[in-house]
Order: C-alpha cells, then structure tokens, then sequence
C-alpha cells in the first residue's frame, strides 16, 4: 500500500481552522448592540475582562521576578 503525502499547500493552517470564531473586534463592526452590551462601560463581561487582566498582570510580575533571580540585574 502506497501512503501518500500532501505538501503543506493543501493542508488548512491553524489561521483557518480558528477563522471561524467572531472576535471583539468584528463584533464591534457587525453587531455594535451586542458588542455594547457584554464589552461596554456596564456590560456583563466587564468583570471577567478585569479578571483576566489582572490574572495577566500578575503573570508578567512572576515572570519578571524569576528572571530577576535566574539572571541578577
């Protein structure tokens, strides 16, 4: 039996296969409402959005602080 294989010109890219998620920023354009109400200054997802930064936040002060004492100054 003979395998085949196909150049990467016919497999579908990662950039593809996630282009089927809406993100905030064509929400915005397509469905302005909607992007308000869960985005906007009192949308629902104000909360989770400052978690998730803060989370970030935190991450990146770790991350500096164990250079900091794998490398010194």
């Amino acid at each position: 039996m003979m395998c085949l294989v196909y150049p990467p010109s016919y497999r579908p890219s990662k950039r593809e296969v996630k282009r089927d998620r809406m993100n905030k920023t064509d929400m915005k354009k397509f469905f302005p409402d909607l992007y308000e109400d869960l985005y906007g200054p009192q949308g629902s997802m104000r909360e989770i959005e400052d978690i998730k930064r803060e989370i970030a936040k935190e991450k990146r002060q770790i991350r500096e602080e164990l250079k900091e004492e794998m490398y010194g100054d």
